[in-house]
């Protein structure tokens, strides 16, 4: 499987870079062998301003088709990561129950 981490005008710290590897893997671990890859996009949408302006949207393509996509906003990069993984792992664990039902 493979994992594309973008955003943050073309920048990710590493330190992020690692924490969203760990937090995406983790949210994933389950359905591993349904996935084909996953991408994160991370941005920061009003620059220094305070608010919900940190966006995470991971994607992931599923096999053999499909995808399942989770946005969240929030006002820390680390937080909006940690959601968005959550909110992916649940949409996976639907769809793929609901394939499996099927």
């Amino acid at each position: 499987m493979q994992l594309r981490i973008t955003g943050m005008s073309g920048n990710v710290p590493a330190a992020t870079r690692e924490f969203v590897k760990r937090r995406v893997a983790f949210a994933i671990a389950r359905f591993e062998n349904r996935i084909a890859r996953v991408s994160v996009r991370l941005d920061d949408s009003s620059g220094p301003r305070m608010g919900l302006d940190k966006r995470c949207r991971i994607r992931a393509w599923l096999q053999p088709s499909g995808q399942i996509v989770a946005e969240v906003f929030d006002s820390k990069v680390d937080s909006a990561v940690a959601r968005a993984a959550d909110r992916l792992e649940r949409g996976l664990r639907r769809e793929l129950e609901h394939r499996h039902r099927d």
